[in-house]
């Protein structure tokens, strides 16, 4: 080492020496924290996409510290609803359609922490209603049914507000899905109708679900129904020569007819498929036996002989060749005195 070089490090010893001599436990007992404003947690709702004037419930949640210990104020509306320690829920009501409901809540941990967090709700909702393309008798009061092999059409309306204007439906996105299989080629812009083929359905309902959004997805509202499935069957009546079908008389388990006569069983395939009933073939036997009806194949003629008294049981049978799933029999007895 050169003198220069070694007078250059004895005054540089010199100088460290001099420094005062902090302990580095000094160091370690300085607390620099201080309460933040910062926002740290989320509001969930409960259910996810309430309807107009239903009970809901907001959650506070936050991973970062004790919830459970922290002071909260809760304010919907800009009205102070709720307080109290460990209160990170509040229980409100939904507005009407379209309105809005805004949420506040202030957190106040035990370590002095403030947090604040805001959540928007709207008062959206959907209109959704079924129709099955299946078999009712002329003047039937009731709904068309849904069985297996028949086709179901769901339609919905929308009701969804952005900046509290209600939107254009065919401007909206419809994403569908039946018992949660999403429906990719019923979804789009302006598909606020579904068509589902119930060619192979083994559960005893449907749920459809759609979700409606905007173009951009800032807007999104979810809804779904339950479907339940029936099974179709046949129902027998008397086909009057006068007055008609005697659908007021419905045959259960039997029918009494005088001897001598002629009566004209009448068979009502009940929400059968409309697009299968065309391509049926209908069966019908007397004991067993069967019996050819004629050119009207829901309707047999049964005839009796004078002083006969005899009890036969009539069965028919409908089935479609191309689907062994739409089947349906039905038999029931012909008491003759």
């Amino acid at each position: 080492m050169s003198k220069q070089h070694y007078r250059t490090y004895i005054y540089i010893i010199a100088i460290l020496s001099a420094l005062p001599f902090f302990p580095p436990v000094l160091y370690a007992q300085i607390d620099f924290s201080m309460p933040s404003e910062k926002t740290d947690g989320s509001i969930t709702i409960n259910p996810r996409d309430p309807q107009p004037g239903q009970r809901v419930t907001a959650e506070f949640t936050s991973f970062s510290f004790d919830r459970f210990r922290a002071y909260y104020t809760w304010i919907i509306n800009g009205k102070q609803v709720k307080t109290g320690t460990g209160a990170n829920t509040v229980e409100f009501e939904m507005g009407s359609l379209g309105t809005i409901t805004n949420i506040q809540v202030t957190i106040k941990s035990l370590e002095g922490n403030t947090t604040q967090v805001q959540h928007t709700l709207a008062a959206h909702d959907i209109d959704m209603a079924w129709s099955a393309e299946t078999y009712t008798p002329p003047g039937y009061r009731g709904k068309a049914l849904p069985t297996v092999g028949s086709l179901l059409n769901i339609s919905a309306i929308p009701h969804v507000f952005i900046e509290n204007s209600r939107a254009n439906p065919a401007t909206l996105y419809y994403q569908w899905s039946v018992n949660d299989k999403p429906q990719k080629s019923g979804s789009g812009i302006d598909k606020q109708t579904l068509s589902v083929s119930l060619a192979s359905v083994y559960s005893n309902s449907l749920r459809v679900a759609l979700t409606v959004s905007n173009p951009t997805g800032t807007i999104s509202y979810q809804k779904h129904i339950e479907i339940p499935m029936h099974k179709s069957r046949i129902q027998f009546y008397e086909l009057d020569p006068l007055r008609g079908p005697m659908y007021q008389n419905a045959f259960q388990n039997a029918a009494n007819i005088s001897s001598g006569t002629e009566t004209v069983f009448l068979a009502e395939p009940y929400y059968y498929s409309l697009f299968s009933l065309a391509r049926t073939i209908p069966v019908w036997s007397i004991n067993s036996n069967v019996i050819d009806p004629g050119n009207k194949p829901f309707q047999l003629a049964y005839r009796s002989q004078q002083g006969q008294q005899t009890t036969q049981s009539v069965s028919l049978k409908i089935q479609t060749p191309q689907s062994p799933l739409e089947t349906t029999q039905q038999s029931f007895h012909v008491y003759v005195k």
